[in-house]
C-alpha cells in the first residue's frame, strides 16, 4: 500500500511542476540562435530561461536572431560582458537582466522585433536597444532599473501598460519613428 501511495504522490508532482529549465548559450557552431548545437542541452523551449555569459562561449560567439526566434524565453540573462543580438522577432514572457558592460540591442531598425507577452521587468543596468518594441493587450513592461531604452524603430503599445519609472526612453533612429497602438494611456 506504501509503494502504491509513493507512485501516485511522484507521479502528481510530476504532472504539477513546470519543466522550464535554463539553457546556457555556448556559440559552439556560430551566431545562430535559433541551432540547436550552439546551446548547452539543445535549443531551449518556450518557457526556459535564457542564459548569455561571455565566460561560456566556447569560440567566443555571441547569439544573434537574424531569423524568428523558433522558441519564447520566460526570461533572458544578459551577464559578463555578453551581447545578444536582434534582427529578427522575438518574443518573451518574463524579464530580461543585462548587466553592467552587457548588451541587449539591434542592428536591423526594419526587422528587429521584441513582443512583450507577459509581465517584462527590464532589469541591471547594461545597455538596451530596440529596434521595435510591440507591448501586447493585457501585458506588462516595466522599466525597472536602466537608467535609459534606445529604440531605433517603432514602438507600439496594444492595450498593454509601460512603466518608465524616473527613467527615460530615447528615440534615437535614423528615420521617421512612430508612436502607436491601441493603448490610451500613452503620452
Amino acid at each position: 500500500m506504501q509503494h502504491k501511495l509513493s507512485l501516485q504522490i511522484l507521479f502528481i508532482c510530476l504532472f504539477n511542476s513546470t519543466f522550464a529549465a535554463n539553457k546556457i548559450w555556448t556559440g559552439t557552431l556560430s551566431s545562430d540562435w535559433n541551432s540547436a548545437g550552439n546551446w548547452q542541452g539543445g535549443t531551449p523551449l518556450s518557457g526556459d530561461t535564457v542564459i548569455i555569459d561571455a565566460g561560456n562561449y566556447s569560440l567566443g560567439i555571441a547569439p544573434v536572431i537574424s531569423s524568428a526566434s523558433v522558441f519564447v524565453p520566460k526570461n533572458i540573462t544578459v551577464q559578463n560582458g555578453g551581447s545578444l543580438t536582434i534582427n529578427a522577432t522575438l518574443t518573451i514572457t518574463g524579464d530580461i537582466t543585462v548587466a553592467s558592460g552587457s548588451t541587449f540591442t539591434t542592428t536591423d531598425p526594419i526587422n528587429g522585433f521584441v513582443y512583450f507577452d507577459g509581465t517584462t521587468r527590464l532589469i541591471n543596468t547594461g545597455v538596451f536597444t530596440f529596434a521595435n518594441v510591440v507591448i501586447n493587450s493585457n501585458k506588462t513592461l516595466n522599466q525597472r532599473d536602466p537608467t535609459t531604452i534606445n529604440v531605433k524603430g517603432n514602438w507600439t503599445n496594444n492595450g498593454g501598460t509601460f512603466t518608465a519609472t524616473a527613467n527615460k526612453v530615447i528615440f534615437n533612429g535614423s528615420g521617421t519613428q512612430q508612436i502607436n497602438g491601441t493603448s490610451t494611456t500613452q503620452t
